[in-house]
């Protein structure tokens, strides 16, 4: 298939209250879009969604929006691909770049969309053929929700209270050292009279030996998972972690890529993964075979 010519756009949406997490504030979410045509009229949509400020992971926007212009754009368009179109462009961008997983992923799951609209099917079906798996009909849909101003317990409460009544299955909220036993005790005030999950998400605000109090507090909260409590770099400190306590570690900054799954596997680490298109790299790399199984992911069609 030939990419016939590429375009980028910068899409801005603005968020009724600022999403607050252990490491920034977000008062919008601005994201680039890439738009792939091909010879024939089909187009296909990838987006690249780092934030501005580099709290979550290395990249921000504007230096994704860099590596999208100069380096990434120029293999793609106006060239011929042999083959399947996604794993081809994937191969492309990755020769001779490190990192930059959200820049990558943004062109790497337009030529997804691309090839999907080609042949007049869904990337849940898509992926399907791929994976030889069969998409599911529908995903349960969770809420993830984070640190309310002030750390106010009472608003906290008012927002998963609302969750639950407007149908969604699961809640997450975000905690910090600090905020932690308190979220989950208004979390569960909200929660009252259901036996939905509940989990906490800390993105790698915690450190151990430091915060083992805290940890262990929650440990014995009855959640279902622990998510990223330690430090993106700490592959051994979860792989530890998830053997001293009993809630199970959920890994989510720390999954760059295979290799880092290959690791994890091989210290037996935690084995509840929070896999995210964009942070891996795109698509192909969460299809990617890591130590007899696959980084796999909940498609619904």
């Amino acid at each position: 298939m030939r990419i016939a010519r590429a375009e980028l756009f910068e899409l801005t949406l603005p968020l009724v209250e600022p999403f607050v997490i252990s490491g920034g504030t977000i008062p919008s979410r601005r994201s680039l879009i890439v738009v792939l045509h091909d010879d024939a009229g089909h187009v296909g949509y990838g987006e690249c969604p780092p934030f501005e400020l580099p709290f979550y992971s290395e990249e921000t926007l504007a230096g994704a929006r860099d590596v999208i212009e100069r380096v990434l754009l120029p293999r793609v368009a106006g060239r011929d691909f042999d083959g399947a179109l996604p794993e081809a462009v994937d191969a492309a961008l990755r020769d001779g770049v490190r990192g930059n997983w959200f820049a990558r992923a943004a062109v790497e799951t337009a030529a997804w969309d691309l090839e999907a609209h080609g042949r007049a099917t869904g990337l849940a079906a898509l992926l399907g053929e791929r994976l030889g798996a069969k998409p599911a009909s529908a995903v349960d849909c969770g809420v993830a929700l984070g640190i309310p101003p002030e750390r106010r317990g009472d608003i906290l409460t008012k927002w998963v209270y609302e969750a639950v009544q407007r149908g969604y299955r699961r809640v997450k909220i975000k905690v910090a050292p600090g905020w932690d036993a308190a979220a989950v005790t208004a979390a569960r005030a909200g929660m009252a009279g259901t036996s939905l999950p509940l989990t906490v998400d800390a993105n790698g605000a915690y450190e151990w030996p430091r915060d083992e109090t805290a940890l262990r507090a929650l440990d014995a909260a009855g959640l279902l998972y622990i998510e990223q409590p330690l430090h993106p770099d700490e592959l051994v400190g979860h792989a530890r972690l998830a053997e001293t306590l009993r809630t199970p570690v959920c890994l989510d900054e720390t999954l760059r890529d295979a290799r880092a799954a290959r690791q994890i596997m091989a210290l037996q680490g935690p084995k509840v993964w929070n896999i995210k298109v964009h942070r891996v790299g795109g698509l192909t790399e969460v299809c990617r075979p890591v130590g007899g199984c696959s980084i796999r992911a909940d498609f619904a069609s």
